[in-house]
């Protein structure tokens, strides 16, 4: 959400800077068009990848409060 409140500010500095007929570089105007688009492209990719791996991330959570609950053992019989 704060990248895309970045993204709409410079989107409308720019937007100001044409109202009042000032010069931009013209590369920098369409980098500024293409924000929105290319950050928008890169939540969907993200949210691809996330699903990609819950399966992974659910096996790692199984194994990891596994691997705790042997270390507390491990714990309990060297400290009782």
């Amino acid at each position: 959400m704060d990248f895309e409140l970045q993204i709409d500010e410079a989107q409308e500095q720019f937007r100001v800077l044409k109202l009042h007929k000032y010069e931009t570089d013209e590369e920098d105007q369409k980098n500024v068009n293409a924000l929105s688009h290319s950050w928008n492209e890169l939540v969907d990719i993200a949210f691809r990848k996330d699903y990609e791996v819950i399966e992974f991330k659910q096996s790692f959570a199984l194994i990891t409060i596994e691997n705790v609950l042997k270390f507390k053992e491990e714990l309990d019989k060297a400290y009782t």
